[in-house]
């Protein structure tokens, strides 16, 4: 499947098409819920439990979509733009301000609608990421060419060329769409309070990549998957972890 992120980067020329209708908040939410299920379950982690009928969409993915919308205005939201750079803060103050009650009174409605479709272009988005038979390809070249290597070859080719090239061009579109302030070598800069948390961030992602590489099951055949699923899980948890830290023990997004 393409990796979750990318996901995001297929929203991004819908909002600009219809940016009054949508929400960028729903949109983004919900394209990346449906992998909630493959990143934060500790068992084998490769292959979806929710499946694609309506029921499963509106009783969990949605749910879910709005959930993590809701606590990441609550508690996420003014923490990172505090510890952005200033030019990062600038551009992103449209978005990581947003006053969560009011926009769901007002903007309720366009919420869910945003989120549903991200939702279903997720979807749409995993089944062209599975739009090859890889294992028939595989005994299609084995017949042609007698060649176990190249069989193989092309059965891996067949099951990653799909999600890596939908990935490729989600990022690109993140970049088209989301031009951030890149170029200029002063975005990087870091004060001292803000270098703390994303120093904190990357070990507190190590340490749960570690825990769940010890208690997860592991496939060796497809260890890539299992690197990528284990730190994008890993890193998206430690974000939540430290934002409620801030948020609860600290407060500092009262300050």
């Amino acid at each position: 499947m393409p990796f979750t992120f990318a996901h995001i980067g297929y929203v991004l020329p819908i909002k600009k098409k219809w940016t009054s209708q949508l929400h960028i908040s729903g949109l983004i939410f919900g394209s990346i819920a449906p992998d909630y299920d493959i990143l934060f379950r500790f068992t084998e982690n490769r292959h979806h439990i929710f499946q694609y009928d309506l029921f499963c969409v509106l009783g969990m993915i949605f749910p879910l979509a709005l959930v993590s919308l809701i606590a990441f205005h609550l508690y996420c939201q003014k923490i990172l733009l505090k510890m952005l750079p200033l030019n990062f803060q600038s551009y992103l103050t449209p978005f990581l301000s947003i006053e969560l009650k009011n926009e769901l009174k007002i903007n309720g409605i366009k919420i869910a609608i945003s989120i549903l479709i991200a939702i279903y272009l997720h979807l749409l988005l995993d089944i062209l990421g599975h739009l090859f038979d890889a294992y028939s390809i595989k005994m299609f070249f084995l017949f042609l060419t007698n060649s176990d290597s190249i069989a193989v070859s092309s059965y891996y080719a067949a099951i990653y060329f799909p999600p890596l090239l939908l990935s490729f061009i989600g990022f690109y579109f993140i970049i088209i769409y989301l031009p951030l302030p890149l170029r200029n070598t002063s975005s990087f800069q870091l004060n001292t309070q803000q270098l703390k948390f994303w120093m904190l961030l990357f070990a507190l992602t190590c340490f749960y990549s570690m825990i769940k590489y010890f208690y997860t099951m592991k496939e060796t055949d497809f260890a890539i998957d299992f690197i990528v699923i284990t730190f994008t899980s890993s890193f998206m948890l430690a974000f939540f972890s430290i934002c409620l830290f801030y948020h609860f023990i600290l407060k500092e997004d009262a300050q």
